[in-house]
């Protein structure tokens, strides 16, 4: 993409240079931007209010580093020189930038030791100088460093003003009510929006916090976060160094596990949550860790751990605002941008104001104490060669297997109706939640069976099972192609949940089978399906006789198009298939999709009718989408 998609007029934006409770307001005084992500809606609300968007069971995770003083004097001989820390670097490096106080004297080089003014036991030396002019340096001892920067550092404010005054007396205002960890060299800023009565606020209404721990290096200075290439594809970030530590990790993961809300207070909490879930199954349990992060979030970017991210409002043409563009859509986020410069009166940057980015009631939030379980449903930008959006529908009842209660099956017709509508959207993934402690991965066993255990009518049976019927032929009426991701088992009516999708990719640990006979109760509904799928004696073993099959089998039958040795292995695979399939043509797609379902149903004579009408169909504008990928053909031979 262009960095040009990301701009837009700053000259009259306000950037204040104070933190707000500086400027004679309240924390949670400063405005709020609220985008839906789902529902494609822009609200203007102010932070104060932010309580309404969080729901009982949300994991608000924040970032525990403070900011410290930059800059420390050192000696060389008798000559001064100062050094300016802009960030810290792998292997016990830091990148500074030095100056000789006197201006000659000494001469700055690679090898130069130089000594504390105010600590006798720390040195600096020059290692190698940077092409940004900047210098990768090594303190020994290494930790002293920190410890120097509290008691004798001061800020020098080389890219962001700071009132020094202000710095000296009043430092608490320049970090978040809950920051204890020092570290940071610029501000993580979206945490000053909170006071104590607004997070007490929250955990009251059930919220749960947890801490990690990323510091803001020179990556958070806007000379850095401005992308000068022309495509964003080609800028880079410096690494920073992140720590989660057990509990907050064992937090995370537990409330991933119950299909509860991750939100990110920031930029800085979202990369290193998205850092420890790279080149991992979406399911997979983050692990306790330190490390560096230079993760670079653009759009096509796969998310994984974060549902919900709260940022400040950001310069145009920054790192910062591409990060917001690929979790809330390039679109709905450069509208929100426009519609604050029509509106006025909003402040930008670190001490500006916040933009909160949510999902619609199609969303997660904490399942019932029953155990009836929730839908989860995100629709990001397609990966990269794709087009468009790409829908995931995640079925979350882990404690019970992810099995479908009455609760859950009509959450899940109602979230693929609503996709149904949804015109941008190139594909539909379909997957089991992450397996509770101790518990089977699982797609989804099916109708909840201890619910079955109170039908006592024919009318209650009825009507049981066609609401069944009727969330999996919502997933046929999906007007995409869509993909059953399968890690585990899928038996019954998940069987004819996955039965109704286009595609099925599989794990190798994975179960399928049609149990009903073994309860006292036909197959029924969209099982009728499986004959067409791998045929009527086949469909005649597996529901006559309650057998349960692997995926290599069920590979040979046709009914799983691909198994995977992992479930690493199976989201390339279904990866892979979503970037094809949204690479492609939308209303070409949309219409063969339309065209395949009438096969299914129908004789020779009609399909290859009605073949002819949707052949057709794609010129009643002209035939402008077949017009560009013929031209492309063409012009790709020539």
């Amino acid at each position: 993409m262009k960095t040009t998609d990301f701009d837009f007029d700053i000259k009259s934006r306000v950037m204040p240079h104070d933190p707000i409770e500086l400027r004679g307001k309240t924390r949670e005084s400063g405005k709020m931007i609220v985008l839906d992500r789902t529902a494609k809606t822009i609200e203007h609300r102010v932070f104060s209010t932010i309580c309404d968007y969080l729901r009982p069971g949300d994991l608000l995770v924040a970032n525990d580093s403070y900011m410290l003083s930059n800059t420390l004097d050192f000696t060389k001989g008798d000559n001064a020189v100062q050094i300016t820390l802009h960030g810290h670097e792998p292997d016990s490096m830091a990148l500074v930038s030095v100056r000789a106080v006197d201006g000659h004297g000494v001469v700055i080089e690679p090898g130069l030791v130089l000594q504390s003014k105010d600590e006798d036991s720390l040195t600096c030396t020059l290692v190698h100088q940077n092409e940004d002019a900047l210098w990768s340096v090594r303190f020994e001892p290494f930790e002293l460093q920190m410890a120097t920067l509290e008691k004798y550092g001061r800020r020098l404010n080389e890219v962001v003003h700071f009132n020094p005054e202000f710095w000296t007396t009043k430092r608490d205002a320049y970090r978040s009510v809950y920051a204890k960890v020092p570290g940071s060299l610029q501000i993580p800023s979206a945490g000053l929006h909170f006071s104590n009565g607004l997070l007490a606020e929250a955990v009251a209404k059930g919220v749960e916090l947890a801490f990690i721990t990323l510091h803001v290096g020179v990556s958070e200075t806007f000379m850095v976060r401005h992308i000068t290439t022309e495509d964003i594809e080609n800028h880079k970030v410096r690494s920073e160094y992140y720590e989660v530590g057990g509990q907050a990790a064992a937090q995370i993961n537990k409330a991933r596990a119950e299909g509860r809300r991750v939100v990110a207070v920031g930029t800085t909490v979202m990369r290193t949550l998205e850092t420890l879930t790279l080149n991992k199954a979406p399911a997979t349990p983050i692990e306790a860790r330190s490390g560096w992060t230079d993760l670079y979030i653009y759009p096509g970017f796969q998310f994984k751990a974060v549902d919900v991210l709260l940022t400040n409002l950001h310069r145009p043409r920054s790192s910062h605002i591409v990060l917001t563009a690929s979790f809330a859509g390039t679109e709905l986020t450069m509208k929100s941008y426009d519609e604050i410069g029509k509106m006025g009166g909003y402040e930008f940057d670190m001490f500006g104001d916040s933009m909160l980015i949510t999902l619609a009631a199609t969303a997660s939030t904490k399942p019932p104490a029953g155990g009836d379980g929730d839908v989860l449903c995100s629709v990001d930008a397609a990966p990269p060669g794709g087009q468009g959006t790409v829908a995931t529908v995640t079925l979350s009842n882990p404690r019970r297997l992810n099995s479908l209660s009455r609760e859950l099956i009509a959450k899940l017709t109602s979230t693929l109706r609503s996709l149904a509508s949804e015109p941008d959207v190139r594909c539909v993934v379909i997957q089991g939640a992450a397996p509770a402690t101790g518990k089977s991965p699982s797609f989804t066993t099916g109708a909840n069976i201890f619910e079955m255990t109170h039908l006592k009518s024919y009318d209650d049976a009825k009507k049981f099972i066609t609401e069944l019927h009727h969330a999996c032929q919502a997933m046929r009426n999906v007007p995409v192609p869509a993909i059953a991701r399968i890690d585990g088992l899928c038996l019954g009516g998940g069987l004819e949940l996955a039965a109704s999708c286009d595609f099925r990719y599989a794990t190798s640990r994975s179960t399928f089978g049609m149990p009903e006979t073994k309860f006292g109760i036909p197959s029924v509904v969209e099982a009728r399906l499986l004959a067409n799928i791998i045929g009527w004696q086949r469909t005649k073993e597996m529901v006559y006789f309650a057998k349960s099959y692997d995926a290599v089998e069920m590979e040979r039958w046709w009914l799983v198009d691909q198994s995977c040795e992992s479930a690493e292995e199976l989201d390339e695979v279904v990866m892979d298939a979503v970037t094809t399939i949204s690479s492609f043509g939308r209303q070409a797609m949309r219409e063969q999709k339309r065209l395949v379902r009438i096969w299914e149903e129908s004789d020779l004579v009609t399909g290859i009718e009605a073949g002819v009408d949707s052949y057709a169909r794609m010129f009643n504008d002209g035939g402008s989408e077949p017009a560009h990928y013929m031209k492309v053909f063409t012009e790709r031979k020539k």
